[in-house]
């Protein structure tokens, strides 16, 4: 079964390490674009634009899609109002410098309205945008991802690399296994010190995708089984453990395959990044679903461009894409 990821807060997603793992572990990537901006090179960016040449990332258009949900300004104005640091904010004028700029397609009238009544809004000089006050535009896009994403036509899990998104979170298996997800892939799936050519993403992820769904049922299953953990202590001990058992399997996989001295050519090896290891969790309900958002560090690590790989030599384990991407990077 295919899994897209949905990006967030902006149009252009980000060209690096972070979004390179993301593009290799989901089928598919989507990012909200607004429908009247599609054309816009300048908005949307060379490198967003080849991705969606190329069939890696997909745009959402959000105006139509926002009105297909039910509740959708009710449930964000009680998170909102519920934030005392926000209320604070609604009490003087939405000021430059301390607001985001939000295209009017990404809203309904319902939004307009009871941001600009909260002092939380106004039009920007263009009049397609709008200025939202820094926290209130960070909660919004999550939101925004999170009920675009549950829609049964998109069924996308909303990814980000920014950490200022917070939403309170609900006590659920199902969010605790979304906030863990990316940490995970962190520590079993490499990831590369800079990013690789869209060709490259492309050829790899056709020459292993059986790989990938076999390796995605493993990190799915062992992200639940960790979820249901109900002590938080205990639930992160056991989430490392996992992560060692995990990386170790794969450092054994990847020495199976230099016994057998598979073909490679190596482009270049660039010396890794530390790792950042801040991340960030919120959720929302939307329409009783509980998601949850997790924005990951970038995992050390060299990268080396290969090619040459026999397509179906690969070792039975459903741990064998990430052995193979040890060698990708």
């Amino acid at each position: 079964m295919e899994r897209q990821a949905l990006y967030y807060p902006y149009i252009r997603v980000p060209e690096d390490a972070w979004f390179t793992r993301v593009l290799l572990y989901w089928d598919g990537v989507g990012t909200i674009l607004p429908q009247s901006l599609a054309g816009s090179a300048s908005v949307v960016g060379s490198y967003t634009s080849t991705l969606i040449d190329a069939g890696l990332v997909q745009p959402v258009w959000p105006a139509e899609d926002i009105l297909r949900i039910d509740g959708f300004a009710e449930r964000f104005f009680a998170i909102i109002d519920a934030d005392d640091e926000i209320r604070r904010m609604g009490e003087r004028p939405v000021e430059h410098g301390a607001a985001g700029q939000i295209h009017e397609e990404k809203f309904t009238d319902e939004i307009f309205r009871g941001l600009h009544e909260r002092g939380l809004g106004e039009r920007s000089e263009d009049s397609s945008w709008w200025k939202i006050e820094s926290r209130t535009a960070g909660i919004y896009m999550a939101y925004l991802a999170a009920s675009l994403g549950a829609l049964e036509h998109l069924r996308m899990d909303p990814v980000s690399d920014s950490t200022a998104l917070f939403v309170p979170a609900p006590e659920s298996a199902v969010a605790h296994a979304e906030a863990l997800r990316l940490g995970l892939l962190e520590a079993v799936l490499p990831g590369p010190a800079q990013p690789v050519s869209v060709e490259e993403v492309v050829s790899f992820k056709e020459a292993h995708a059986d790989e990938l769904t076999a390796f995605r049922t493993v990190i799915e299953s062992e992200l639940m089984r960790i979820a249901v953990i109900d002590d938080e202590e205990a639930r992160t001990r056991e989430k490392s453990l996992t992560e060692d058992r995990l990386r170790q399997q794969v450092d054994e996989i990847a020495a199976e395959m230099h016994r057998r001295r598979w073909p490679k050519v190596v482009f270049g090896t660039i010396a890794g990044l530390a790792s950042i290891a801040a991340t960030a969790t919120a959720a929302v309900g939307t329409g009783g679903v509980a998601l949850a958002f997790a924005a990951p560090g970038v995992i050390s690590g060299a990268y080396a461009a290969v090619e040459g790989f026999p397509r179906r030599q690969t070792s039975t384990s459903p741990l064998a894409f990430a052995a193979l991407a040890e060698e990708f990077r």
